[in-house]
């Protein structure tokens, strides 16, 4: 018993959600002064999602001019005044509607006759096979007055997509829509950026090429890399001071700029000090030490990278405004509020929109994160890494002058 309640709740439901997108479909067509004519279950179309369409809308007809539609359609799913009259009109596609409505409940044809002849007659008559008992009350009543003989008093679309049930239903339906767009327009955003960026990497690719060409042409022996400069400067922070063997970082820069020499700002108070092209926080306290480097960055393609060392989970690597120069003790969020964009170990994108869906990777001590910004795009931008992998989303219209910054705290 149990099973056959939910089974029987399981089919108002789905009567209601179809009920209600046939409904709004119609609707998209009523409210153009158009009609379909032919609407049956042979001509609604269910999609992957559950989602409902109508199609074959090769009898449809623009009700704006001075005649009804004419005669056309299944015979066994016209109106009535389709039989007597041979005209219809807008209330004709909702009586189609409320003998599919039928069927969807019952599983029966609410006319079902010997002949065709009869099958007609019962219709012209209004005489259908009443509801079963157990459909409720708001369905039945609205299923009758769609099969109602006068037109005038069957309801409109706009009427039917206001009752409650179908209002719920609709709306559950267009926020899965919704979502399904939403999703649909970040792959094209996230494709859109990775053509952008092996474009970015292609075309650094071809200045270097032309530039080893020229070298060979002058038979100057210079050597001349085949990736970007790199130079050891990263945001690594320790309990204490310990030689590192591994490359901590890599500075990247288009060929024109060539390496940068980076320097932390860390002044009297800070909690932390430059140990060689590390940053060491000092040990027995959590104050954060929020660090800019110089120098300022205004043109051309630079990536900040290294990796964190025994520090806690709010780590972050980013950019600040050219600017920013955060005093001691003080994190980004207390100081310079919205002038700094931040990748944080535990918390994504800290920025304007914050990370609110968990698309960034989160990273951890001794993973290798980067931070690359395109000085020369318009509109300006950041990028940032984990492991080598970009992240999804980068951040448009940065300051027109940036420095980089890390944040450290020590794990106590």
């Amino acid at each position: 018993m149990i099973c056959t309640c939910v089974s029987i709740l399981n089919i108002f439901q789905r009567v209601w959600e179809l009920i209600g997108q046939i409904t709004r479909a119609l609707d998209h067509l009523h409210s153009r002064g158009i009609m379909h004519r032919d609407l049956k279950p042979a001509n609604i179309f269910m999609n992957e999602d559950g989602s409902v369409r109508l199609g074959d809308f090769g009898l449809v007809r623009d009700m704006n001019n001075s005649e009804y539609a004419t005669y056309a359609g299944t015979k066994a799913y016209m109106a009535p005044e389709g039989h007597t009259q041979r005209k219809l009109d807008l209330p004709s596609d909702i009586y189609s509607l409320g003998i599919i409505c039928y069927q969807l409940l019952t599983g029966r044809y609410p006319f079902e006759s010997a002949s065709e002849q009869e099958l007609i007659s019962k219709i012209i008559d209004g005489k259908h096979e009443q509801l079963p008992d157990w459909v409720p009350k708001e369905m039945r009543e609205l299923i009758e007055r769609m099969l109602n003989n006068d037109p005038f008093k069957r309801p409109t679309t706009k009427q039917i997509m206001d009752v409650d049930m179908i209002r719920m239903y609709l709306h559950i339906q267009e926020q899965k829509e919704k979502a399904i767009e939403e999703k649909e327009q970040m792959n094209e955003e996230n494709k859109r950026l990775k053509a952008e960026l092996e474009n970015r990497r292609q075309q650094v690719e071809q200045r270097q090429q032309h530039q080893i060409e020229q070298t060979q042409q002058k038979q100057t022996p210079v050597s001349v890399p085949k990736a970007a400069p790199v130079q050891q400067v990263a945001p690594v922070a320790k309990q204490q001071a310990t030689p590192v063997t591994k490359q901590q970082a890599i500075q990247s820069a288009k060929p024109s700029v060539g390496p940068v020499t980076n320097t932390p700002n860390i002044t009297q108070g800070f909690q932390c000090k430059q140990q060689g092209n590390k940053i060491v926080h000092f040990q027995g306290n959590n104050s954060p030490c929020t660090v800019t480097y110089n120098p300022v960055i205004s043109s051309g393609i630079v990536r900040f990278e290294g990796f964190f060392e025994k520090t806690n989970e709010y780590r972050i690597i980013g950019v600040a405004d050219a600017s920013v120069v955060y005093a001691a003790n003080n994190g980004p969020g207390e100081q310079y509020r919205g002038k700094a964009v931040r990748f944080s170990g535990s918390e994504g994108l800290l920025h304007i929109p914050s990370d609110a869906y968990g698309r960034f990777t989160k990273y951890s001590n001794f993973q290798r994160v980067a931070c690359e910004v395109n000085m020369d795009s318009t509109p300006r931008k950041a990028y940032f890494f984990v492991e080598g992998t970009e992240q999804p989303r980068c951040v448009y219209n940065i300051p027109n002058a940036i420095r980089f910054m890390v944040l450290i705290r020590p794990l106590l």
